[in-house]
């Protein structure tokens, strides 16, 4: 495992992170939030929110697959009082066949977060978001900061 920092590492991320997707290596990336200017707007369960558009960005460019990815967590079988964990690998998330390249990275995105938007209806409890997420929880100081 590597991990690669998203500031601080010097020319930042992406590339480390496209050489690693071209070497056939996983790359898991957390992308449920992303309260700066370079967020994608996206409808997340019913509420606008930014959320990452790198997973898409780097999907697009180096041509791998993109999957979103949710953690729930759950009993097993036969009454053990502990919970595991289910680690559920979403559809691939189609590239759009046309559009700029902003807007198929804000289709994939929106794909990852309608995915990610279906797991957390299903388990709610186990999305464990320690920050506002929606647009509409910020102030308007924030707002104003990561308007586009």
């Amino acid at each position: 495992m590597q991990v690669v920092p998203l500031t601080g590492g010097g020319a930042g991320a992406f590339g480390p992170l496209l050489r690693a997707l071209r070497a056939g290596r996983l790359v898991p990336l957390l992308a449920d939030r992303d309260l700066t200017a370079s967020g994608v707007e996206v409808d997340l369960l019913g509420e606008r929110a930014r959320v990452a558009p790198g997973p898409a960005a780097l999907a697009l460019t180096s041509g791998a697959a993109l999957h979103p990815v949710s953690i729930r967590y759950e009993r097993p079988a036969g009454g053990s009082p502990r919970h595991g964990v289910v680690i559920t690998w979403h559809p691939e998330v189609p590239v759009p066949a046309e559009g700029t390249k902003a807007e198929r990275i804000a289709a994939m995105t929106q794909g990852c977060a309608d995915a990610l938007g279906a797991a957390i209806r299903q388990t709610p409890q186990d999305w464990h978001m320690l920050q506002r997420v929606f647009l509409a929880d910020l102030d308007e100081a924030h707002r104003e900061r990561v308007a586009p």
